[in-house]
């Protein structure tokens, strides 16, 4: 990797910075399932003291191959990456999953050379831009998830999941608690990830709007969405276990079979609220998966036009 050192000379001569300051305060994460990944965000982007809601995750499908990014650090520089990457496959030949990485790793060192580097002579360090970029590949029924860090680029083992962003810290402790060696559907993982991202919001300054997220599946079919409402019967759960824990370690009988009836009481609580008719109100299905390449307009369209 490139170190980035300050050379008082080059910073006369260099332009400035074309990327914007904006920076996705962000939370992002992607869970292995057993049927596919799960890939979501926080939609809070600040920039000048302002903040907006932001749409963070990319997703793309190309002949029959999918790739869904999301990431954190400069707004610009992550959109830029993305689509470097999406250009740059349209421009390869098809490659199998195990060579994703060594490409990527091309595509990392050109995103650094073109973008970063310029601004590596800046005096303002807040300047450079900066990038955490998740990768989440589908190729020939297979998905492989990768974490790209300047021209650094990890491949994450199935089942050990990934974050990213400002709330790092308390996502990967969230995930280890909930998902860690975990196998479930993307149905299952939407929830319980959207949890989390709810549980990093609430507690870490910069994260925050709504919940987006991509199922994207084996079978190369990528559904976004985003969670609608926030569940209190998980939190509820959350602390009823901690307190079960607690009782366990006192001499109280009494006080440990309340427990156990609160434990329970708050399974059910999460049950009625991830039964199907629940689950509705609080996942909403959104759009279209964007595609590389133009699509053709219809015969009918063409018609139309035509008229």
């Amino acid at each position: 990797m490139l170190l980035l050192r300050h050379d008082p000379e080059l910073s006369e001569r260099l332009p400035k910075s074309e990327l914007r300051s904006a920076r996705r305060m962000t939370i992002a994460a992607a869970f292995y399932c057993t049927d596919g990944v799960v890939v979501c965000a926080d939609s809070s982007e600040e920039a000048d003291l302002t903040k907006r809601d932001q749409g963070k995750i990319r997703g793309f499908v190309f002949e029959g191959e999918s790739y869904v990014f999301t990431g954190a650090g400069h707004a610009d520089l992550l959109e830029a990456a993305m689509e470097d990457i999406v250009d740059s496959r349209r421009h390869r030949r098809k490659l199998q999953s195990w060579e994703w990485k060594g490409e990527l790793k091309k595509d990392a060192a050109q995103i650094f050379e073109s973008y970063v580097k310029p601004c590596s002579g800046f005096r303002d360090q807040d300047r450079i831009p900066q990038m955490s970029l998740i990768a989440s590949i589908q190729v020939d029924g297979s998905i492989n998830v990768f974490h790209i860090r300047d021209t650094l680029v990890r491949k994450i083992k199935p089942l050990e999941h990934v974050s990213v962003g400002i709330g790092n810290l308390v996502a990967s402790s969230l995930i280890d608690r909930h998902l860690k060696g975990a196998n479930l559907t993307m149905e299952m993982t939407t929830r319980i990830g959207a949890y989390i991202l709810e549980r990093v919001k609430k507690t870490v300054s910069g994260c925050g709007g709504y919940t987006h997220f991509f199922q994207q599946g084996v079978d190369g079919t990528v559904k976004p969405g985003y969670a609608t409402v926030w569940v209190p019967a998980m939190a509820g759960l959350d602390t009823s276990t901690t307190s079960l824990i607690y009782s366990a370690l006192e001499s109280d009988d009494g006080m440990f079979d309340k427990a156990i009836e609160n434990l329970v009481q708050q399974l059910k609580n999460v049950r009625l609220q991830f039964r199907p008719e629940a689950r509705m109100a609080q996942w909403k299905h959104i759009g279209l998966v964007e595609s590389p390449t133009p699509l053709k307009p219809s015969t009918s369209q063409k018609s139309k036009r035509a008229r």
